[in-house]
Parts: C-alpha cells; structure tokens; sequence
C-alpha cells in the first residue's frame, strides 16, 4: 500500500500500553471550558465543560448543566 506508515514494534508496544491504561483507568478527561458533544438518556446533548473529574464531567447546556459520565461523551 503506498503511502502507509509502519508501526515500529516499539510503537506497537506503546500503542497497547496506552489502550491498556485507557480500559483500566477509562477515557482521558476533557479540560474545563472544552466543548464537547454526547448523549445521555437518549437525548443528544452539547456544550461547555464546567468540571471534569474520574467518572462525571458537568457540561454547561442552554443555560442549564447537566452532569454526565465521560461515556456519555463523543471523544
């Protein structure tokens, strides 16, 4: 295939030691003021991160906020 990058057994090797700490330790968590986008309950939803701690990130919508699992968010 022209154009393709080969990974480095090395750079394979930290590939998995990244995907591994994401599924033990999940997700990196977006940064206050980050707009993000998800869903939750069904409902899509967007905007601005307020807080962002290990397992709820609070995001400012339509002048309201709701509080919602890192999951919830399309990273």
């Amino acid at each position: 295939m022209a154009g393709a990058i080969e990974m480095s057994a090395g750079d394979r090797e930290a590939a998995g030691a990244i995907a591994g700490m994401q599924e033990v330790y999940g997700r990196p968590l977006p940064s206050v003021d980050d707009w993000v986008q998800g869903e939750s309950g069904g409902k899509r939803f967007s905007g601005r991160v307020m807080s962002a701690e290990p397992g709820r990130v609070s995001v400012e919508i339509d002048g309201g906020w709701i509080v919602v699992p890192p999951s919830a968010l399309d990273m």
